[in-house]
């Protein structure tokens, strides 16, 4: 049963990556291309699967458009604060108490400000725009794999095999990455795949307040942010954007919590 809600996941997980590579090229109207008057605001049928905005264009087309966006930004975000996160954890890992000391200050300045507060003045500062975004949540992200790596660094650095390493010959460098850091893939596995749903959930937030990709780019949040005047007039312009975004959050979360469950018993 498990192997079954696994592969399930695992599936779901597939679909959203999918959405987010052909999902463009699967949109049967230009989900940017504004209608005709009488275009506006038509309920779902067979020729508009999620209905028309309030200015003509499919919500369908703009629903798939907008799965790359939300995926990529937040596969960028994740990939950048893995990388860097990971740099600074060893290096604080392995480093001398006064480098060790140093780097995890730092990181406490990013974890004194709220992700939304920092990620908003942040955006404010560079202007709207999803380079904006980005640069925001990386800056927002990269500090709890620093402390994460970190951590497992110092738990590791006293085993045998790294005093092994290091009476080998090999640098602090060469041991790190060779000893230290492959034994932290699960965790960091894990790790990612939910915080890609995380990644998700603040960007369209951020898309929903108005400092996301420009309009009329589709994305997830602008979209919930355009329809919030019509939420009672044409609901489907929040059900079908919610719906996806809920979805691609609910699978890259219970996927992940499955994942840990899978490495914890490994």
């Amino acid at each position: 049963m498990r192997r079954v809600a696994f592969g399930l996941l695992l599936a779901g997980v597939a679909v959203v990556v999918a959405l987010a590579l052909v999902g463009p090229l699967l949109a049967p109207d230009d989900p940017i291309k504004i209608g005709p008057p009488s275009q506006q605001f038509l309920p779902p049928s067979g020729a508009h699967p999620f209905g028309t905005d309030q200015v003509g264009r499919d919500l369908f087309s703009r629903v798939l458009a907008g799965a790359r966006p939300s995926l990529g930004i937040a596969a960028i975000v994740v990939t950048f604060s893995v990388l860097l996160g990971s740099a600074v954890g060893l290096i604080a890992g392995f480093g001398s108490r006064a480098v060790d000391e140093t780097l995890m200050r730092l990181c406490d300045v990013f974890f004194a400000f709220p992700y939304l507060i920092l990620a908003m003045a942040v955006i404010a500062s560079l202007g709207r725009g999803a380079l904006s975004l980005i640069i925001a949540l990386c800056l927002i992200w990269w500090p709890s794999y620093a402390r994460q790596v970190r951590g497992h660094a110092l738990a590791l650095r006293a085993t045998p095999i790294v005093d092994g390493s290091l009476m080998a010959g090999n640098g602090r460098t060469r041991t790190a990455l060779r000893h230290v850091l492959p034994q932290m893939y699960p965790e960091l596995l894990v790790r990612v795949t939910l915080d890609l749903g995380n990644v998700i959930l603040i960007a369209s937030a951020l898309g929903f307040l108005g400092l996301g990709v420009r309009p009329p780019a589709p994305d997830w949040g602008a979209i919930l942010f355009e329809a919030r005047t019509n939420v009672l007039t044409a609901w489907w312009l929040t059900l079908f954007p919610g719906l996806a975004l809920t979805f691609s959050i609910l699978v890259f979360s219970l996927f992940g919590d499955a994942l840990s469950r899978r490495v914890t018993r490994a």
